[in-house]
């Protein structure tokens, strides 16, 4: 089958790697140079985790987790990083709730921190801390040139932007659209991309990674190798945008949440950001991703919501399966509004 992937972020480059081993012939197109930092795909860190509120994608994790250490066993460097993963929250929240039975569903064994934990994580009177050793994050940036090193050699890359995809089907038995927050400009799906920022604050977090599942549902990251300083972001909050606008100030508002935020959760009287950087996020109402078909032969396939990353090596497999015939497209990822 010859197969255009119009996209290189991760999730183009993981469906282009899986359609290869599939035996198919396979051309990428992609205007900007392959390692751009204008989509969602770049920077230092993402996490993965098995820890859901959601049974559904908790279950799509566990079972795609090996596939990331397969994915790491093979890579010269350093790309996955299993510190575990902590939830945060009141302990009478149903998310926790949902949480525990969650992991519990899955046979995941828990543990319940401590209210000072030795990370630095300070919890309140009335929270709990949930960690999960089946997590960590991944070095977003690494994840991508490994994709791009095994499969550069195999396709064909196309450095020109796709106005009309219909147009390639003179060419190609398939098309896949893996465009990230420039999804809108081939659908009336309700998708809308949003523009979050994102902080290094000074200091050692030694990790685990850790997620608060109430207010802004604020997340961070331990210190990468060699720095002295811990990543922390914002889910809940951020601005519409346009991807194609190259300006991307760092949002005020958000600096100030996030500092607000490290003051309480770890202790620091005056928080010092060391830099910050945004990303793109591609957000549906109800936080599912969109697969879907745009004709007969043209997918479209937005996993998007801000947590699309980590599922990168089970959504290129799955779609290499819909194009083959060999599975369905998740109903839960049908939903076209």
């Amino acid at each position: 089958m010859r197969v255009a992937v119009v996209g290189a972020g991760v999730m183009g480059l993981s469906t282009a790697r899986s359609l290869l081993a599939a035996g198919d012939q396979v051309t990428v197109y992609e205007p900007r140079p392959i390692f751009h930092t204008e989509g969602s795909s770049h920077g230092r860190s993402r996490i993965v985790r098995v820890a859901y509120i959601d049974p559904f994608y908790a279950e799509i994790m566990k079972a795609t987790m090996p596939k990331w250490r397969e994915w790491q066993s093979l890579s010269s460097v350093p790309i996955l990083h299993e510190v575990g993963i902590v939830y945060l929250g009141p302990a009478a929240s149903p998310d926790m709730q949902s949480v525990k039975d969650t992991l519990r569903g899955l046979g995941e064994p828990t543990t319940e921190i401590s209210r000072e934990h030795e990370s630095g994580l300070i919890l309140s009177g009335d929270e709990v801390g949930i960690y999960s050793a089946d997590g960590g994050w991944v070095d977003a940036d690494a994840v991508r040139r490994f994709l791009w090193s095994g499969i550069e050699e195999s396709v064909t890359l196309a450095n020109v932007q796709v106005q009309n995809p219909s147009e390639l089907q003179a060419q190609f038995d398939r098309v896949v659209l893996t465009v990230g927050s420039w999804a809108t400009q081939f659908c009336n799906w309700s998708v809308r991309p949003r523009l979050q920022t994102v902080a290094y604050f000074e200091g050692h977090h030694p990790g685990p990674v850790w997620i608060d599942a109430f207010g802004d549902m604020m997340y961070g990251f331990p210190s990468e190798p060699g720095r002295n300083d811990f990543k922390v972001g914002i889910h809940n909050f951020g601005k519409d945008f346009d991807p194609d606008v190259r300006d991307r100030p760092t949002d005020t508002e958000s600096l100030s949440r996030l500092t607000d935020y490290v003051k309480e959760r770890f202790g620091i009287v005056n928080p010092t950001i060391t830099h910050s950087v945004t990303c793109l996020y591609t957000m549906t109402d109800d936080e599912d991703f969109r697969i879907g078909w745009l004709d007969r032969r043209i997918l479209l396939v937005s996993p998007c919501s801000g947590h699309g990353f980590k599922f990168a090596p089970y959504l290129g497999d799955l779609v290499q399966g819909v194009l083959h015939e060999d599975v369905p497209i998740p109903l839960r990822f049908t939903r076209q509004d």
